[in-house]
């Protein structure tokens, strides 16, 4: 019987291709050994992805963000006929690694299943209401608060070729909906994934050990883990920067505390006001957010 074989979709532009060689290193000698691995790398820099064997480099333009993100399922699309001749596809980000080897059995969607998905390691235990799903209802990825759900990571996601193709169809359809409309989702490509995955999609859910941040302590065992980004380069900057608008308002908070000139008091006063103006904050969100979910019930909102 011949191998089954997986096209491993990785997109990185500017500083993110400092990210290929732990990725493709890790992956090649840990993911999957016994399919095929084919890479396709997405790259506005291909003279940084040396080309060879099973690895292939498709130029594109970069993107401001979050456009280079966002657009990810039309870049999918554009070289279609490059990437479809394999029986699995899967995205991941440029940061991940691999630590430990990952078998087929436990990763890979069976016949049954279209996809695999991981659960968002920020977000395994939160109640559904409380998910940071798209709640505007001009979106194409819009959520209702009485919908429940659990929440994905957009950084890595596989499926049979088939089924990954026909969802980057669709979702690239509603973005481009969202652009006419000019929206963009609250997490961009996320937003519209978590959306497609709650229509009624048999779905393979991993845990959070799949993509395990850096520097996080989470009750799950590190099977791929997630670079910390800015130990490699600013990631602000790679975002369009801090807007000037944004620096003067902190500034401005910090003007409440000037009438404290010892630093031995300001410091403490000011962690305590914070800490105070976050529980508040987070109490009434939360609140507010229980009213809108009981709204939503009423009016039997749906997606």
């Amino acid at each position: 019987m011949s191998k089954k074989s997986i096209g491993i979709l990785y997109i990185c532009t500017e500083q993110y291709c400092l990210f290929w060689e732990d990725f493709h290193k890790t992956f090649d000698e840990k993911f999957l050994p016994d399919t095929t691995k084919n890479y396709y790398v997405f790259t506005n820099k291909p003279e940084t992805i040396p080309e060879c064997e099973r690895v292939k480099v498709f130029y594109i333009d970069h993107q401001p963000w979050p456009l280079i993100t966002l657009l990810r399922f039309h870049y999918f699309l554009k070289f279609r006929h490059e990437i479809e001749n394999n029986d699995y596809l899967m995205f991941a980000n440029s940061n991940l690694r691999c630590q430990q080897i990952i078998t087929e059995d436990e990763f890979l969607p069976d016949e049954h299943q279209e996809l695999t998905s991981v659960l968002h390691p920020a977000f395994y235990e939160t109640k559904s209401r409380y998910l940071t799903y798209e709640r505007d209802r001009k979106s194409t990825a819009y959520i209702p608060y009485n919908v429940k759900g659990r929440y994905m990571m957009g950084s890595l996601f596989c499926g049979h070729t088939d089924k990954f193709m026909k969802m980057s169809e669709i979702l690239a359809a509603r973005i481009n909906k969202d652009f006419a409309n000019r929206k963009i989702a609250l997490w961009h490509d996320e937003s519209q994934y978590n959306k497609y995955i709650l229509e009624g999609h048999n779905i393979r859910v991993l845990s959070p050990s799949y993509v395990y941040p850096d520097n996080w302590i989470i009750p799950f065992d590190i099977k791929i883990a997630m670079t910390d980004k800015s130990k490699i380069f600013t990631v602000n900057e790679f975002k369009e920067g801090m807007r000037m608008e944004k620096i003067g308002a902190e500034n401005k908070k910090t003007k409440k505390f000037s009438f404290i000139s010892a630093p031995i008091i300001r410091i403490p006063l000011i962690k305590i006001y914070l800490a105070a103006h976050r529980f508040i904050f987070h109490t009434l969100k939360r609140r507010w957010i229980d009213i809108l979910t009981l709204r939503d019930m009423i009016l039997f909102r749906h997606i």
